[in-house]
């Protein structure tokens, strides 16, 4: 059986597929919007070679200088690098103290030196021992330690040690007690003479038991009578 395609039918499929054009055509349009200029974002823009070209300012060019523009020195572009702050730059003058700071230390080193000594001629310390013992107890030690300051800051001063003894009950000296107030006396002597203090500048005393420092039958007093005292030597200076 066969088919026989009319005028009519022809201009009918020829609507149909101007129809189905003209859709794809409008979906593509679609898909591709397009800028304000009529071009696709995604296809560069087709430059026409007769087309006056529109100028856009490079700004690369702001930072070029005309021939006519005077040019930077090293000077300037120094300052231009650093500006100034209202503060110099550390330099080696600037580095070094001001005046002020050295009055400072060297008011500061004044301070740190030994002020003259003055030496209380009339001092006397007394040092205190064990029971038959002649070593002196190290609580003493700072006191000798000043004398020895005293007598190195006066060379003409001399010094009395007197040694003493415990007599208690009787009080009277015994080859014994002298024997340890003795000892305790050059105790006392040995230590300065170690430190520096000649020999000759000292003049030992043995007591003894003949001047205690208490009579007291509490033997917690007694320490008190085994002692060495020292003093300076008034009669020299006399002399």
């Amino acid at each position: 059986m066969k088919y026989r395609v009319t005028r009519r039918g022809w201009i009918v499929f020829s609507i149909l597929a101007l129809i189905i054009l003209y859709g794809l055509f409008s979906l593509i349009d679609y898909t591709n919007p397009k800028t304000d200029n009529g071009l696709s974002e995604d296809k560069p823009p087709v430059v026409n070679p007769s087309d006056p070209v529109e100028e856009t300012p490079d700004s690369s060019n702001d930072h070029e200088t005309s021939d006519d523009a005077p040019k930077e020195t090293e000077e300037d572009q120094t300052e231009t690098d650093h500006p100034a702050t209202g503060f110099e730059e550390d330099t080696d003058d600037n580095l070094d103290e001001s005046p002020s700071e050295v009055d400072e230390q060297e008011s500061d080193e004044e301070d740190q030196t030994t002020p003259e000594t003055t030496i209380p001629m009339d001092q006397r310390d007394v040092l205190y021992f064990d029971s038959n013992s002649f070593i002196f107890k190290e609580e003493h030690q700072a006191q000798l330690d000043q004398w020895i300051i005293w007598l190195l800051s006066d060379p003409s001063s001399r010094v009395v040690i007197e040694g003493h003894y415990n007599g208690y009950p009787s009080f009277e000296n015994t080859e014994y007690g002298l024997l340890i107030s003795g000892k305790r006396s050059e105790a006392v002597k040995s230590y300065l003479i170690d430190q520096g203090i000649e020999e000759d500048r000292m003049r030992l005393e043995n007591i003894g038991t003949l001047e205690p420092a208490t009579r007291s039958d509490d033997f917690d007093e007694h320490y008190q009578n085994r002692r060495v005292i020292i003093y300076f030597d008034q009669s020299s200076k006399e002399e």
